[in-house]
């Protein structure tokens, strides 16, 4: 999707409703799978969430986030915890969608 369309609409709506089904998901099973099979869970699961294609995620979130497309608060709670833990070392330098 070209970067202006993620600013408004339905295709903004996507945008963000995508990422945070994705970061939801992610969030809760990092959090859960420590608590139920403890380490071994931990390990487990971090290694079910860095597959190349999450990484590429990561990557595009973080760009997304620097460019100003999107911030934490755009996302439910659980998704916004692990927002911020993968863009916690970006910096915003775009307008995005503030033009």
């Amino acid at each position: 999707m070209p970067w202006a369309r993620r600013c408004n609409g339905d295709d903004r709506k996507r945008f963000l409703s995508g990422l945070n089904e994705y970061y939801y998901h992610r969030q809760n099973q990092t959090a859960a799978y420590p608590r139920t099979f403890g380490k071994a869970g931990a390990d487990y699961i971090a290694t079910q969430w860095s597959t190349a294609d999450d990484q590429r995620i990561d990557r595009l979130t973080q760009e997304a986030y620097a460019k100003g497309y999107l911030k934490p608060s755009d996302f439910g709670e659980a998704a916004a915890k692990m927002v911020a833990t993968v863009i916690t070392s970006e910096r915003v330098t775009g307008k995005g969608c503030k033009g």
